[in-house]
């Protein structure tokens, strides 16, 4: 003999859950910046939170190298962000 389930607060033992109602995206489908920014180059700031060293990285488009740092002590956390 199997334990009873119990349903989730309101719902009876033979009731259908909810209809998930059809939820129409509104977001905006217009392409980020940076995929259709045509600069020659893009500066890159970066930044250890494990060490606490800090770079500029000066990348050419298309390029996605990772710093040095990061790819030397795989434990550290980076973050990277853009300079405007």
């Amino acid at each position: 003999m199997t334990p009873p389930v119990s349903a989730p607060y309101g719902w009876k033992k033979d009731s259908e859950p909810p209809a998930i109602e059809d939820v129409e995206q509104s977001g905006d489908d217009s392409p980020e910046p940076y995929e259709v920014d045509v600069d020659e180059r893009r500066v890159i700031s970066a930044y250890c939170c494990t060490c606490e060293a800090t770079t500029t990285l000066f990348l050419e488009v298309g390029d996605d190298s990772a710093w040095e740092h990061d790819e030397q002590h795989a434990s550290h956390v980076v973050d990277y962000w853009r300079e405007a």
